[in-house]
């Protein structure tokens, strides 16, 4: 069979409506894990917790620090299991389920995700033959950024495992402020807090990135504009293109927390 029969004679009308991949950054105590929480009490979905912040919240939660450190307490000696082999596993194991367990799964918090890799490819530097005799503490202190190759391609394995567990794959991350000169004067940007490099490739394989911030109406807004050149944002679904969405909140008669779930994800 001739492989021209496989192109397309009309224009392909594209049909994802919602995120598969979104990473959601914003700062420090804005609700992230409460936001985390309550997908999991309301839809099927598991919270990944990477940095054990979510011990006074209630949902469907895996301390993945917790987990692996009850792993080896058992383990035999050299067969201990880190905590990136415990979410590639794990996710492997839910991806070849026959019916999906989870319709998503969410992972708290991609910074973490970063260090992981990055102890990852240091040991696995300090263990090759190029790299017996480093005596560093991680591969980034390699000369010229030679050591961002190794981290690249431990992250890049890393998102690809985690990916493979649910349809749907939410990362929250942290903010950091980053300063820009423009027109000869300072500004501040808001940014994803990753390397270069890894934040490079993270958004590369996202659908979408979203800014979460608190307005001044108290409800924490999502942002997915960035023609204003001082919120790193974007996506892929033309739906949410250049759209600030009020995402979640405080209900001010029963005191709950309310999240507007649907504005991002049409079908849920």
């Amino acid at each position: 069979m001739s492989l021209l029969s496989t192109l397309p004679v009309e224009d392909v009308v594209g049909d994802q409506d919602s995120p598969q991949t979104i990473i959601i950054y914003g700062n420090f105590k804005i609700g992230k894990s409460a936001i985390a929480a309550w997908i999991t009490r309301n839809h099927k979905a598991l919270w990944l917790d990477y940095e054990s912040g979510g011990n006074c919240l209630t949902g469907k939660r895996v301390d993945v620090i917790k987990a692996v450190a009850e792993i080896n307490k058992t383990a035999k000696r050299g067969q201990s299991m880190s905590r990136v082999q415990y979410v590639r596993e794990l996710c492997e194991e839910l991806g070849a389920e026959d019916v999906p367990r989870y319709d998503f799964i969410i992972h708290d918090k991609l910074d973490n995700l970063e260090q992981w890799a990055e102890a990852w490819a240091t040991n696995a530097y300090k263990n090759g033959p190029i790299g017996k005799n480093f005596e560093g503490d991680s591969v980034l202190e390699l000369p010229k950024g030679s050591g961002y190759l190794y981290l690249r391609e431990k992250f890049k394995t890393i998102w690809n495992s985690a990916l493979g567990g649910a349809k749907y794959n939410i990362f929250f991350a942290s903010m950091r402020d980053k300063y820009l000169e423009k027109d000869s004067k300072e500004v501040e940007i808001q940014d994803l807090a990753l390397t270069g490099k890894v934040r490079h490739i993270a958004a590369g394989f996202a659908d979408a990135i979203g800014y979460l911030y608190r307005g001044s109406d108290g409800i924490n807004h999502l942002s997915f504009l960035n023609s204003d050149g001082k919120t790193f944002a974007g996506n892929r679904v033309r739906r949410l293109d250049g759209k600030r969405i009020p995402f979640s909140w405080i209900d001010k008669e029963s005191g709950e927390l309310e999240v507007d779930f649907t504005s991002v994800y049409k079908d849920f």
